[in-house]
């Protein structure tokens, strides 16, 4: 008589502990879907930002948007203080310069000043795999130096901005050096 009910109760018990692993399984299979997702949101949105920051990258070094719509636009900037051709005002990439699946093909570029500085700052949008996500760059248009107002510019007067003006020197000696190089026969 007491076989039969230890044979309910082992019954009973071992559906307890089938239903409590089936609840533990279920339970990791969601959480585990769920960290899926985040991770691979994650991935989706950083990829995101390296595209804009890619389209951005490229109108700068790209000769064909830098020289014909950034360089013009800085130009005009500067002379009248504003930009009055609406076409230098945004870049448009070319469809083989986007990525699969990337529709957003305009660069924003808006010329200003800050601090008594000329500043340039781009902005473009990207959308990879439904996420879209913001760049904006902000750029020095033209060097601390020449903004100084000094109409000569020696180390004396530099006394905070020396290590600056040293660098700068460097430089226009190394482009000395290069355009001298491509302009002696060979």
């Amino acid at each position: 008589m007491y076989k039969n009910k230890d044979k309910g109760f082992i019954t009973i018990l071992s559906l307890l502990v089938m239903a409590i692993i089936l609840i533990s399984s279920m339970f990791l299979n969601y959480s585990s879907n769920i960290e899926y997702m985040i991770i691979n949101s994650s991935k989706n949105n950083i990829q995101a930002l390296y595209l804009a920051e890619g389209k951005i990258l490229m109108a700068i070094n790209k000769d064909q948007y830098f020289d014909n719509i950034i360089l013009p636009g800085a130009k005009e900037f500067l002379k009248y203080g504003r930009i009055i051709d609406d076409n230098k005002r945004h870049i448009i990439l070319d469809d083989e310069d986007l990525i699969e699946g990337d529709d957003y093909s305009k660069i924003n570029l808006q010329f200003y000043k800050e601090e008594g500085r000329t500043l340039l700052k781009l902005e473009t949008h990207s959308i990879y795999n439904n996420i879209k996500r913001r760049a904006v760059a902000k750029l020095t248009v033209v060097n601390e130096l020449f903004e100084m107002g000094l109409p000569i510019i020696s180390p004396n007067l530099l006394v905070d901005n020396h290590r600056q003006y040293e660098e700068y020197m460097e430089y226009l000696q190394r482009s000395e050096e290069h355009t001298s190089e491509l302009q002696s026969p060979l």
